[in-house]
């Protein structure tokens, strides 16, 4: 822990690198010393995992100033890893100062410390721009797809980051001191993937990230942004939140009125491949090479027989995206019927394919590749994003009306039960539901209850909130019998009444959907939006907690 003296140095330096900044006027847009009494998650703020052994809490144990510092765990092969990650505005033009604070107890153990874009932690544009790491008991930078060494830290020695990112040209400067003296004053040097224009987002502290390898035990602290260009944030309605639900819903809405386009990818797993496969399978290096890969780079490394399979297939779904952006729907369909071939079980390739059929409207096949996908995203909010779309496209709702025919409400109980009874009672699998659509009895219930959906976020994305409502609560009727599905269309029911204004009934539906299940997230979290509304702040915390953990010592 530094003196007053060191502080009062660092106060300056991070004042001279702020005034460096060049700008009439700074926004800081995220500043934590962690010694507040209050330290509030939530979406706009940060989230905490906390996932296997790891663990993120407050420490008085350590601290670069004041009292306290958040400490990260992680445990060696325990298939995860501790985080602490935090949102901010999208940050597209200007300068961005991040300033942190960290201490190591032991540097040969890896840790990750990023900021990320709109498309999340991946080497790409809108992906990672700034990654520091420590790899063999180094501190290294990942600049223009290349690991560079800075030094070696040392144990239990607080080390003070400045960056300063200039994002249209994609280049930043990077200090790092002990306190005392400089160890790292980088100029001009180019972001992680060499993009210029690469927005930022999120920030993000975490273990070891791909070989699960890693007992790394640091602190943080001190953690601030500011912006030399930015919006002014939209104002804090509640302790670690922007926005309530119907903020982020309308602005779901206005994205779904554009043409389809590729979602993000998240995991390895969305291409159907296992990462505690490609952990054993592949070293250091072909992983490294491989999560290019994944991010849309083709780096001139050969992998493993099996593993260039897969790249072939992953360029393929690329090339049908940049087609699907482009307007070139059957090029889009001809590459990922490609990337179908060499990615079996890829969710994302398959809805990519999905997305392909609605622009060129093919409604018949579309609706049997949805009831072949239909279940295998869980509360993934991706597959929802696209089911609305794709109702919106649909086009004038009469027409939706002649198309959709007979609805789930329609079919008979004793069949419809006991095929709900088979959807939600065990994880669902491609062949699973290919045994159901190929079952006369079972076939029918799948492609109705798709249908169901389809209706459901049509009128949620055309406004007819209370047309929503009622649709919503005669499904969660007509299978109170089967309580995951009730539990899942009283949640829905809960967001119509949300968006029409109806908080009381809203709130009804989100506690009798928490009440029938084990673990609910999306009805905690607007519940934790209707406390805050109605002023417990007790509630709106407990809420929110539930979701997005704590921070505590």
């Amino acid at each position: 822990m530094l003196g007053k003296t060191s502080r009062i140095t660092v106060g300056l330096c991070l004042a001279l690198a702020a005034h460096s900044l060049n700008a009439a006027t700074n926004v800081v847009l995220a500043r934590y010393t962690f010694d507040d009494s209050l330290i509030e998650t939530g979406p706009d703020t940060f989230f905490v995992v906390e996932k296997a052994r790891g663990r993120v809490a407050l420490s008085n144990q350590f601290a670069y100033s004041g009292d306290r510092s958040v400490q990260l765990q992680d445990f060696a092969n325990d298939h995860d890893f501790p985080e602490l990650q935090g949102a901010l505005p999208v940050q597209k033009s200007g300068k961005l100062h991040f300033h942190f604070a960290f201490m190591i107890a032991d540097p040969s153990q890896a840790l990750n410390i990023a900021l990320a874009g709109p498309q999340h932690f991946g080497l790409r544009r809108d992906g990672i721009s700034f990654w520091l790491l420590t790899e063999n008991g180094h501190l290294a930078h990942i600049s223009a797809n290349t690991t560079q060494p800075l030094f070696t830290p040392q144990p239990f020695v607080w080390y003070v980051t400045d960056m300063i990112y200039d994002i249209p040209r994609g280049r930043y400067n990077l200090r790092i001191t002990d306190g005392t003296k400089v160890l790292t004053d980088l100029k001009e040097v180019a972001n992680a993937a060499d993009i210029p224009g690469s927005a930022v987002s999120k920030y993000s502290f975490i273990g070891d990230l791909w070989e699960d390898v890693s007992n790394v035990n640091y602190f943080i602290d001190d953690v601030t942004l500011i912006s030399s260009v930015s919006d002014t944030p939209p104002p804090f309605v509640a302790p670690g939140r922007r926005k309530l639900f119907i903020d982020r819903w309308q602005e779901q809405q206005r994205h779904l009125q554009r043409k389809p386009a590729c979602l993000p990818v998240a995991a390895p797993e969305d291409f159907g491949l296992s990462l505690s496969w490609l952990k054993s399978n592949l070293s250091t290096d072909e992983l490294r090479t491989f999560k290019q890969v994944l991010s849309g780079q083709q780096p001139p490394v050969t992998l493993p027989a099996s593993v260039e399979a897969w790249r072939s297939g992953i360029g393929a779904w690329y090339q049908g995206c940049h087609a699907l952006d482009d307007g070139q729907a059957q090029q889009a369909a001809a590459a990922f019927a490609t990337a179908r071939q060499q990615l079996p079980g890829g969710v994302l390739v398959d809805l990519a394919h999905i997305q392909t059929l609605a622009a060129l409207r093919q409604w018949k096949d579309l609706d049997g590749e949805l009831a072949k996908a239909s279940g295998l995203w869980g509360e993934d909010v991706r597959y929802s994003v696209v089911v609305g779309q794709i109702g919106f496209l649909r086009g004038d709702l009469q027409v939706f009306d002649q198309w959709s025919g007979v609805d789930a409400e329609t079919l008979p109980e004793a069949d419809f039960i006991a095929w709900a009874n088979a959807y939600f009672g065990a994880p669902l699998s491609t062949e699973r539901l290919g045994v159901m659509l190929a079952d006369p009895r079972q076939s029918p219930c799948l492609q109705r209850y798709v249908i169901a959906e389809q209706y459901f976020f049509s009128l949620l994305w055309r406004n007819l909130n209370d047309q929503a409502l009622a649709y919503a609560q005669r499904l969660a009727t007509h299978l109170a019998a089967v309580p995951k599905a009730r539990a899942l269309w009283l949640e829905r029911s809960g967001d119509a009444a949300f968006l029409d204004g109806h908080r009381k009934a809203a709130a009804n539906a989100y506690l009798a959907a928490v009440a029938l299940v084990s673990y609910s997230p999306g009805a905690l979290g607007k519940l934790s939006d209707l406390a805050h509304l109605s002023g417990d702040a007790t509630q709106e915390r407990n809420y929110r907690e539930a979701v997005y953990g704590s921070l505590r010592q």
